[in-house]
């Protein structure tokens, strides 16, 4: 049996451990859904090891401090509106004996998190209501160059695939794209041809049929080797 010490002294370190987790998800963009996940599971071991309370303080303090440091805001959603609660909620869900009331107290569940994941989208962290508005202005308006800067960044999956379909249409009908991303999947399944930057330089260019995530971090690190051997 835990004294009350330990279990406050679990707590701060799973909360560290949770925010350490949102912070990388700015440094890491690949890591959006991931390291919620994560932070979500270390979640798991508090109720597991304590109770459902010491969990929920938890994951009151972790969502607070994310909103506050945490730079990826769909990073952000999907530890508060999913990953982050669940955990906690699952032990009090499971209380009910009755299989139809308790899956259909789920569905209400995620029902509301969907609800309240748009409003905390709009009114706390000022994502757009759509992010589609302007790229479907842009489309109707028959552009012919489209400059994107990480066009994707911060929105979920059903959005992303959206303004993929809006790319595409503009240049099936003869526009141009210019997109700049750190999202190397993202380069290499929407690009025709990829050219590499670093430090404020193209390092290299290729057509996006030869183009893999290995041969572009390659060039985006070359001109550190150059730097190197004119050191030596």
């Amino acid at each position: 049996m835990r004294s009350k010490a330990a279990k406050v002294a679990l707590c701060g370190v799973v909360s560290a451990l949770s925010v350490v987790l949102m912070l990388m998800t700015g440094i890491v963009p690949i890591a959006t859904i991931a390291l919620p996940a994560l932070a979500g599971c270390l979640t798991i071991a508090i109720v597991a090891e304590t109770n459902v309370r010491y969990g929920f303080a938890v994951y009151c303090v972790v969502s607070v401090l994310a909103i506050l440091l945490t730079p990826d805001r769909e990073a952000i959603l999907f530890y508060i509106l999913f990953f982050g609660y669940y955990p906690t909620l699952y032990g009090l869900l499971m209380r009910i004996k009755r299989k139809p009331l308790r899956v259909l107290a789920k569905f209400g569940v995620f029902n509301l998190a969907m609800a309240l994941e748009t409003a905390m989208a709009v009114w706390v962290l000022q994502i757009p209501l759509s992010e589609m508005e302007v790229f479907g202005k842009w489309s109707m308006a028959n552009v012919k160059v489209l400059l994107l800067d990480e066009p994707t960044r911060g929105v979920d999956v059903g959005a992303r695939v959206e303004i993929y379909d809006l790319i595409n249409e503009i240049t099936a009908n003869g526009g141009a794209v210019l997109m700049a991303s750190s999202d190397l999947p993202e380069v290499l399944g929407m690009s025709d041809k990829v050219l590499v930057m670093s430090e404020g330089r193209i390092t290299g260019h290729m057509p996006a049929s030869k183009a893999t995530q290995e041969k572009v971090m390659a060039l985006a690190v070359s001109h550190m080797d150059d730097e190197n051997d004119n050191e030596h």
